[in-house]
């Protein structure tokens, strides 16, 4: 048998890597001072994002501090609140509502719609005049250490469903900004507005967008989204939109 004591630093070193973060760090680094020493080093940690699957991007250049790895926040989690409105108009800032304002409307037919991967039994529809509601998203209270945005760089994706009632016009606007810790915009995607004219066949698309490369700096995520009806028509007749998504992604290049 191996007395894991007598193991050269390399071999354990690469042991220690297949040990999960958390445990690594609120546990292997008390068993003795040869274990601290190699998981406090910045080169294990470098070691063990390759060994995740994690690509540092090229903009990195100081040492990783492990301290970023006591809590890894879970990946592909929605960071927006109440997106398929099951909870009516809760957690979103109603910026503008034109015309009739904004309502919830459930589906007729079929009763659960399928949108991605996800099931859909509501929808936010806008009025004859311009709507638009946003959600502002903290980076840090989600839990996402600055130093983890910072270093890591996760792949923040945008994704959103829209789609006009049928036979009714309708226009669509998107706006995400990634900002700063005095809210300034760092970036932005703002796509033309999408025209969808009465002819239309009343089905839902998805528009994406990937933030990458965005370098430091970035603590917050505003989400704004809505549009109108193109006729005028009084009601509710403008653009519906649902199922809405911020997640962040570590990929492997």
């Amino acid at each position: 048998m191996v007395n894991i004591e007598e193991l050269y630093d390399d071999d354990l070193m690469h042991i220690l890597l297949a040990v999960p973060a958390r445990t690594l760090i609120l546990r292997c680094r008390n068993v003795c001072t040869k274990w601290k020493e190699i998981i406090e080093s910045s080169v294990f940690w470098n070691l063990k994002c390759h060994h995740l699957g994690y690509v540092l991007p090229n903009l990195v250049q100081r040492p990783l501090n492990w301290k970023m790895f006591v809590c890894m926040p879970t990946m592909k989690q929605n960071l927006l609140s109440n997106p398929r409105a099951k909870r009516g108009f809760d957690l979103w800032n109603l910026d503008e509502s034109g015309g009739n304002g904004w309502k919830v409307e459930f589906l007729k037919e079929p009763k659960v719609m399928k949108l991605g991967e996800d099931k859909i039994k509501k929808y936010f529809v806008t009025s004859h005049r311009q709507c638009l509601k946003s959600q502002l998203i903290d980076l840090r209270q989600m839990g996402y250490r600055n130093s983890f945005i910072d270093f890591m760089q996760p792949e923040i994706l945008i994704s959103d469903w829209y789609a006009p009632k049928l036979d009714s016009g309708a226009r669509y606007k998107l706006r995400v900004q990634l900002l700063s810790e005095d809210k300034k915009v760092l970036k932005e995607f703002c796509p033309e507005t999408i025209i969808m004219r009465r002819n239309n066949d009343g089905k839902w698309r998805q528009i994406t967008h990937t933030f990458h490369n965005y370098g430091e700096g970035v603590r917050y995520i505003f989400f704004q989204h809505g549009g109108q009806d193109e006729m005028l028509w009084g009601g509710w007749y403008g653009v519906r939109v649902t199922n809405s998504s911020v997640s962040l992604e570590l990929r492997d290049e």
